[in-house]
């Protein structure tokens, strides 16, 4: 499903996208974590961390693309709640920031793109979006290469 509604949402198909995901969100195995000792002796589906995250994050993507907005915000609080404290956290957050720029929150997508600390695998990619934020939102050549510097 998640490859599916990927491949959807890159060809541009975002109500198809949706109507995968959220089919994809509604499995058990991802609204929440499962654990192998509570299965009763059934062979259950279970989907890693980064897996379930991009579920949620590609639910969020394509609500906003179909302008449901209350939607994407209502995922986007449900994947900020199960990955806080993972690993996943900062991805959370960085498409968090890309749906507000989507929706038209640039202050918001701002604030969150200068909390991601300097030691964090993502730190490049948010300088990057926070760069591209400033040249093509702000207009301001200045807070590009500030962002690059």
């Amino acid at each position: 499903m998640l490859v599916k509604g990927d491949i959807e949402y890159d060809m541009g198909d975002y109500v198809a996208a949706e109507e995968t995901m959220a089919a994809a969100v509604a499995l058990p195995s991802v609204k929440r974590r499962t654990n192998d000792s509570n299965n009763l002796g059934f062979k259950v589906l279970t989907f890693t961390e980064k897996d379930r995250c991009s579920i949620f994050l590609l639910l969020a993507k394509c609500y906003t693309k179909n302008k449901k907005m209350k939607e994407s915000k209502t995922i986007m609080t449900q994947a900020i709640s199960q990955f806080a404290g993972t690993p996943e956290e900062v991805h959370v957050l960085l498409a968090n920031a890309l749906i507000a720029v989507e929706s038209g929150d640039i202050k918001k997508a701002m604030s969150i793109l200068k909390g991601v600390k300097s030691d964090s695998p993502y730190f490049v990619e948010s300088r990057k979006m926070l760069a591209d934020v400033h040249l093509q939102h702000l207009k301001s050549r200045k807070g590009y290469a500030k962002c690059y510097y």
